[in-house]
């Protein structure tokens, strides 16, 4: 699931700088630099020499035509990975505000509800530094709160065992 955001100059730019690097790529592919070409020469006499199977050559033969191709869908599932990670990340640092914020009795920081916090973070990673920012700023006062039941709790034994 892709999210719509309006796209700025620089992500355009950027867009278009990643598209000439695959159209670089392919025609460097195309051309097949001196430097490849002499790889091939020198893994072409090591399999002579070696008496490498006709098949085999053929394998590495298809290997380095979709080298390209298979780089690409290597980078398209780390950015999928790290997409559904950060949204994951999102998810459970949501939950922990709310949490915090449920037991300390408060209402969420209004600054951060879910239709503001749309129009203010365009991009996951800017709702992720908006979640985590609230997340630090709830934290503090509920651990403190957490140690002040936790006293509580102990002075009741304390004084039950009298």
């Amino acid at each position: 699931m892709r999210a719509t955001t309006k796209l700025t100059p620089s992500h355009l730019l950027r867009s278009a700088q990643e598209v000439l690097a695959l159209q670089s790529a392919t025609t460097a592919q195309q051309l097949v630099t001196a430097k490849s070409s002499e790889f091939l020469n020198q893994m072409q006499a090591h399999w002579t020499a070696i008496g490498v199977t006709l098949e085999d050559r053929k394998k590495v033969r298809s290997e380095i035509e979709s080298c390209v191709d298979d780089k690409c869908k290597e980078v398209l599932g780390d950015v999928e990975r790290m997409e559904a990670e950060t949204r994951e990340e999102i998810a459970r640092l949501e939950s922990e505000s709310a949490m915090m914020e449920g037991a300390l009795n408060l209402n969420p920081n209004p600054n951060l509800k879910k239709s503001k916090l749309a129009k203010i973070a365009k991009t996951m990673l800017e709702k992720l530094t908006l979640e985590q920012a609230r997340s630090s700023s709830v934290l503090p006062r509920y651990n403190k709160a957490k140690e002040k039941k936790r006293k509580i709790v102990e002075d009741v034994k304390t004084l039950m065992e009298r």
